[in-house]
């Protein structure tokens, strides 16, 4: 706890959510690939971010995937 933290009111934070939005809106899937890239199972992440990830995409099975994620 630091000084004044209790005269001054919590905000939730919000930029995290809107860049990841804006991440995976761009670029589906990217967001939970970061977060595997970190090491976080889904729960975890969404603990220490507030992100709930999305739900992965079935594979489409017209595509080949050639890195083996």
């Amino acid at each position: 706890m630091e000084r004044h933290d209790d005269e001054i009111a919590a905000e939730e934070p919000e930029l995290l959510q809107s860049a990841m939005a804006a991440l995976e809106k761009a670029f589906p899937g990217s967001v939970r690939r970061l977060a595997a890239e970190a090491g976080l199972e889904a729960e975890m992440f969404c603990i220490v971010s507030g992100v709930k990830l999305p739900e992965p995409e079935a594979p489409n099975p017209k595509v080949i995937n050639l890195f083996g994620h």
